[in-house]
């Protein structure tokens, strides 16, 4: 009998497996997507969760499924308390054919769903689509600069790197694009599905599949460097993260966080949850937090022991990642409930949760004494820290 991931089904887009490997390898994932594509209409067609970004006092955020926003955190100030609303900078698609400057013709832009934190430089804000497309919007009035289709649906961020942008797609195709032109100057497959944002160091690119195989790649050819990926028991969800200079952290499927070592591919240790680990995890001062589908967080060492006598249990699953701000662990799950945690012990520091009352699935930020989330269906919630989670806004951004 197969055991179905009730919370998975609510959160999971629908991907296109590429390997009858990963039909044998991941029964029970295929399963789930089968389930959540009969029972869910809005799995089926999906919204995204790409976390806001903030550069250069702007904030770059997805006010509705497959749109991307600029605004001028100075105008999220002073706002009433009663209907607040925001009119962006810019927004695209600003229309409904739009054309890049490396397109002949304009074409209809529905990207259905944007999922990663948009890196941005001097020139461009960069994101990827579930249309496929990958889209370099020019960050001071939202033209398209260039566009980039990558043949399958971009379920994962992009990583910026010294004028070059890594991104995966779900047809199992890492690129690696110039950010003048979009132009590929390097591409690896990797088999299947990649759902993450690739790490990108000095040393190597890493990056990992639904097949449950984590790559690292020479960062210029892609070529790979381990003599054989690392491969997991099910799918890795999580964005890989180091742990300290020799340990990557990677987790997804099969309840499992693993420690890899990051100059041959070998398990260093895993920690086994309750369920799934979606959410990336944060370190901070030698110290891993992990937050599972189960709504658990555990605080681990850097030997995969954990640091407090009990996790901490939220009211529903996490797949946002955990934020620390000075004594603060700052946890958000699935029902928009927002938690101050003690970092510690793993006690509740609030009175209560913020109730925001919607679904989130994407990373928040902090601006300046404020947390900064965007919830499913594009609404901004700004809450003030110093209240303990007692006063916040639902913002509106205007389309």
């Amino acid at each position: 009998m197969t055991t179905v991931n009730k919370e998975a089904t609510k959160i999971l887009p629908i991907g296109r497996p590429r390997r009858n490997q990963f039909v044998s390898k991941l029964f029970p994932l295929v399963l789930v997507l089968a389930l959540a594509s009969v029972a869910c209409a809005t799995i089926a067609k999906p919204d995204g969760w790409a976390g806001p970004t903030l550069v250069d006092g702007i904030l770059y955020v997805t006010p509705d499924n497959g749109e991307m926003a600029a605004i001028d955190p100075d105008d999220l100030s002073d706002l009433p308390n009663v209907n607040p609303r925001v009119v962006p900078q810019w927004s695209f698609p600003a229309t409904d054919d739009v054309r890049c400057q490396n397109e002949t013709e304009s074409q209809k832009r529905d990207l259905d769903g944007i999922y990663g934190s948009p890196p941005v430089d001097n020139t461009n804000v960069y994101f990827g689509g579930y249309d496929g497309g990958v889209y370099a919007i020019d960050r001071d009035d939202g033209a398209c600069n260039w566009f980039f289709d990558a043949d399958g649906p971009i379920i994962g961020g992009a990583t910026l790197v010294d004028g070059k942008l890594y991104i995966g797609s779900d047809d199992g195709i890492l690129y690696v694009l110039d950010v003048v032109d979009g132009s590929v100057t390097a591409s690896f497959d990797a088999g299947d599905s990649i759902w993450v944002t690739p790490l990108v160091t000095e040393h190597a690119v890493y990056v990992s599949t639904v097949a449950g195989d984590l790559f690292a790649l020479d960062p210029e050819t892609l070529r790979p460097i381990w003599d054989e990926p690392f491969s997991a028991a099910g799918a890795l969800l999580t964005d890989p993260v180091l742990a300290d200079e020799t340990t990557l952290l990677t987790g997804g499927v099969g309840e499992t966080l693993y420690a890899v070592d990051i100059a041959a591919g070998d398990e260093k240790w895993s920690f086994k949850g309750k369920n799934w680990f979606w959410a990336r995890p944060l370190v901070a001062d030698g110290t891993i937090y992990a937050a599972d589908l189960d709504g658990e967080v555990y605080a681990l060492d850097l030997e995969g022991e954990s640091i407090w006598v009990a996790p901490f249990q939220a009211d529903n699953a996490i797949r946002s990642a955990p934020l620390l701000v000075d004594d603060t662990l700052l946890v958000v799950d699935r029902k928009g409930n927002v938690y101050g945690v003690d970092p510690a012990n793993g006690f509740g520091l609030w009175p209560a949760p913020a109730v925001l009352g919607k679904t989130v699935f994407s990373n928040p930020i902090i601006l300046g004494d404020t947390l900064i989330i965007v919830a499913q269906g594009g609404d901004l919630f700004q809450l003030d820290l110093e209240s303990q989670g007692r006063s916040f806004l639902k913002i509106k951004v205007e389309s």
